[in-house]
């Protein structure tokens, strides 16, 4: 049987940390063009909006775990509980608080920006 002649050393490994460094890198240099000034906003309005979003979320998870109480240990049960509790407390908390909007146009602007940083991180990383 014939052996593959492909080895290691003849592979570009890299370790995770370095991908990650050069990712960051290539965003920071991305983030200082001129057309992507605004991104850090955007990203900012969409991480606003998650945060009102997710207790919502962590309510609805929960109540679904809780329909199958019969199957589950008092712990969990208990757990989900203190979760919907908590996911209700966070809700009353941001009550006045409201979405930002995002626009066609940001989204638009965030969409190319990804698509040309992928494009970057696949060529140099």
């Amino acid at each position: 049987m014939p052996r593959n002649n492909k080895t290691r050393k003849n592979k570009k490994t890299t370790s995770l940390r370095k991908y990650f460094d050069c990712v960051h890198k290539e965003h920071d240099k991305q983030i200082n063009k001129k057309e992507y000034k605004s991104i850090y906003q955007i990203q900012r309005k969409i991480k606003h909006n998650a945060k009102l979003h997710a207790p919502r979320i962590i309510i609805n998870i929960n109540k679904h775990i809780l329909r199958r109480e019969k199957d589950l240990p008092s712990k969990t049960i208990k757990k989900a509980e203190q979760m919907i509790k908590k996911g209700e407390k966070d809700l009353k908390k941001n009550k006045k608080k409201k979405l930002k909007k995002l626009t066609k146009k940001e989204l638009k602007l965030l969409k190319h920006y990804h698509k040309e940083l992928r494009h970057t991180v696949k060529t140099k990383c």
